[in-house]
């Protein structure tokens, strides 16, 4: 019986090993689970204007060890919550893969993320077609901002103050200075300028 017992011994060691490594298994497989990305939301944007909703999981509501890129450009998070985020579109991405990183573990979003370069604004026509320092004129167009601050519209160079805005239209105030030559029209970094210049009285 004395040379049976420390067989009975080792075999016990083994099967406390085997139950301790089988109970830690699950805990560190998880552990090592990689944030990822399942789906976001619009598709498309302009770059420095578009907010994205992205849908993720396996990270934690902690933006110190959050990271999100487009196409490997930083991205500004606005919120966090338990299933994802609201990021800025950063001013200078470029259609690609959208990215996740939460503490050095990274994740891909499936699909690209579109760029989509803002429109040229057309002028199609102004009235009056000249005036003095002051007079309103209206300029009827396209692929204009849809807010007063997003229209920069200057007169011969001379910036205009922009009146109001609605589809297809923009109402501007002629500024002081010399003002007779072209208008134009700029909106997200992209100039219109009109056929005709503008006369002074």
């Amino acid at each position: 019986m004395g040379k049976i017992t420390p067989i009975y011994v080792c075999l016990l060691f083994v099967g406390l090993f085997l139950m301790a490594c089988g109970s830690e298994s699950p805990a560190t497989n998880s552990s090592f689970n990689p944030p990822y990305i399942s789906s976001f939301s619009p598709s498309e944007g302009k770059a420095g204007k578009t907010s994205v909703n992205i849908s993720a999981g396996n990270f934690q509501d902690s933006q110190e060890d959050l990271s999100i890129k487009f196409n490997g450009v930083p991205a500004a998070i606005t919120t966090v919550t338990e299933n994802g985020f609201v990021v800025a579109v950063p001013e200078k991405a470029t259609s690609g893969k959208i990215s996740l990183t939460y503490k050095n573990s990274i994740g891909y979003s499936a699909r690209d993320f579109v760029v989509v370069a803002a429109p040229e604004p057309k002028i199609k026509s102004f009235e009056p077609t000249f005036g003095l320092s002051g007079t309103k004129v209206t300029l009827k167009g396209k692929n204009f901002g849809p807010t007063m601050e997003e229209n920069s519209v200057y007169f011969n160079g001379i910036a205009a103050e922009v009146a109001s805005v609605s589809k297809g239209k923009l109402v501007v105030t002629v500024p002081d200075g010399d003002v007779a030559g072209h208008i134009t029209v700029w909106v997200d970094e992209v100039q219109g300028t009109s056929n005709l210049p503008f006369g002074m009285e």
